[in-house]
């Protein structure tokens, strides 16, 4: 029984959580916020180190789209390859360690992908946290690779009633 639902879980479960995360995508209503040092970035064509709190995953493979292709750093535990398999059929490729297993080895990697010019995603909070406190590990790659770290999230908030008087 345990090869089935270990089956279902990492192959038919990212799966349809990739599709239905597009179906919502496609139901919501978004709007773009960023900076001139972003834009400027983007124009010249440059990689960075993007920045999002753990508990913020959900909807950020549709935060921003990357020229070249991003990476994110996933845990190797078996929830971590829940996630990497769900981001892939995104189109994020993920990169697997944590501070706990594998981290040295996949910094080094990132390092590597930052200098062929790929965009990284990280959590600096991580999964075991303390939550919205940034580890060095974020710091030391932005210090290794001279990328700039930018912090990346999203918001949502109910519909506005026009009932209310409220205008869109």
């Amino acid at each position: 029984m345990r090869k089935i639902s270990d089956f279902i879980m990492l192959n038919i479960f990212p799966l349809l959580v990739s599709l239905l995360l597009r179906l919502l995508v496609l139901t919501i209503r978004t709007r773009i916020i960023t900076t001139k040092f972003v834009d400027e970035l983007q124009r010249k064509g440059e990689n960075a180190i993007f920045a999002f709190w753990h508990g913020r995953l959900l909807l950020m493979p549709f935060a921003y789209k990357s020229k070249k292709g991003s990476y994110i750093m996933i845990s190797r535990h078996r929830d971590g390859e829940f996630v990497s398999r769900a981001v892939g059929y995104l189109g994020v490729k993920s990169v697997r360690g944590s501070t706990t297993r594998g981290g040295i080895s996949a910094f080094k990697k990132l390092v590597e992908l930052t200098d062929d010019g790929y965009d990284i995603a990280l959590t600096p909070d991580g999964p075991k946290g303390p939550k919205y406190k940034v580890q060095m590990g974020i710091i030391e790659l932005a210090k290794l690779t001279g990328k700039p770290i930018i912090p990346l999230t999203y918001s949502a908030s109910k519909k506005k009633s026009l009932a209310h008087g409220t205008a869109l």
